[in-house]
């Protein structure tokens, strides 16, 4: 299936990719052809396998009659006679491509375009338990277009949470080296590409088995509710509070991120229950004050200075970091790390 992708090479291989469909075609039931549209160029360069040899050598092309073409070498050793239909090339119809993305990873959302340079789509969204995860779809096909859709998606989102986990889309992982997706990994990122990880079936796109393995790796990434009261969380050394994001999920749980890492924590995980009713102490209280205020908060917004400075021991406990986590500025008490609603 590697010549659907392909076609998004933008190489010559119109005849190429139009055999292989007829060939999928006569040993299936459903036309195959609605998932293809042409490009609205043709191609500007031809792969020619020598008939004796098998050796291939890349052309370059030239018009020299309507609809009549040659390829040649740089050598111009090597000459072939052309026509349009070689140089038609075929790729995945985008309509109808994105939407059976969105459907794979169960999306909310409508697919749209956010990025031209690199050309990036915004799939949708779906979750893990209660973690939000971005789905992208990006035309990365070499190594240097991968890493200027890393860079984007890493650093220039902004309309998205940079710290919520995000995966990239690729049609396929020719020209792609482990350098190019790095900044993926090093930013709650992950990248997957179609072409080994799905297959085309009467009920349309759906994972094989190479797929199916990775997205149960990558689920294992988020801890399930039973998970969250016993997750064991140690911070990396060199963590400063501004490394720290808190996001109130609901009445009982914050998402936490730090670093690179997110996962969820109850009160009774941060050590504020009420060791007499097992509810939500008063410092939780004033925790999601803070969340749904933004971090900030005047004095007078806050019950009492004892129950601010326990907030602040018991979060420094927590995060077994020294330092203060407010500081009071332009009459607020302002948190250190971010915090705010889900």
């Amino acid at each position: 299936m590697s010549s659907i992708w392909f076609g998004l090479i933008r190489e010559a291989q119109g005849r190429a990719t139009r055999s292989e469909w007829n060939r999928l075609k006569g040993s299936e039931v459903w036309d195959f052809q609605r998932w293809l549209e042409l490009a609205p160029d043709l191609a500007t360069n031809y792969t020619h396998r020598h008939p004796q040899s098998g050796k291939t050598t890349f052309l370059n092309v030239a018009e020299i009659a309507p609809d009549e073409f040659v390829g040649y070498d740089d050598s111009c050793e090597i000459e072939v006679k052309l026509s349009r239909d070689d140089l038609l090339v075929y790729r995945p119809s985008l309509s109808r491509l994105l939407p059976e993305i969105g459907r794979l990873f169960g999306c909310v959302g409508i697919p749209m375009q956010i990025n031209s340079e690199p050309t990036v789509w915004k799939i949708g969204e779906f979750k893990i338990v209660r973690t939000n995860i971005h789905v992208f779809f990006a035309l990365g096909t070499t190594d240097f277009e991968t890493k200027n859709v890393a860079r984007y998606l890493c650093e220039e989102r902004c309309q998205y949470p940079s710290t919520e986990p995000f995966v990239t889309v690729l049609p396929h992982n020719r020209n792609r080296t482990p350098n190019s997706v790095n900044g993926f990994l090093t930013n709650n990122g992950s990248v997957i590409d179609l072409s080994r990880t799905t297959e085309l079936t009467m009920g349309g796109l759906e994972w094989n088995p190479t797929g199916k393995a990775w997205l149960n790796e990558f689920q294992q990434r988020f801890p399930t509710i039973e998970d969250i009261s016993s997750q064991p969380f140690v911070v990396p050394a060199g963590t400063h509070w501004k490394d720290i994001m808190l996001r109130k999920v609901d009445g009982h749980t914050f998402s936490i991120t730090v670093l690179n890492q997110t996962f969820r924590a109850t009160y009774q995980n941060m050590g504020m229950e009420n060791s007499t009713n097992k509810k939500p102490d008063v410092q939780w209280e004033l925790l999601q004050l803070f969340a749904q205020s933004g971090g900030r908060l005047a004095p007078k917004e806050i019950p009492n200075e004892k129950q601010r400075t326990r907030l602040a021991r018991q979060l420094q406990e927590y995060f077994r970091l020294t330092n203060n986590p407010f500081v009071f500025q332009d009459g607020q008490w302002i948190t250190l790390f971010t915090t705010k609603e889900m």
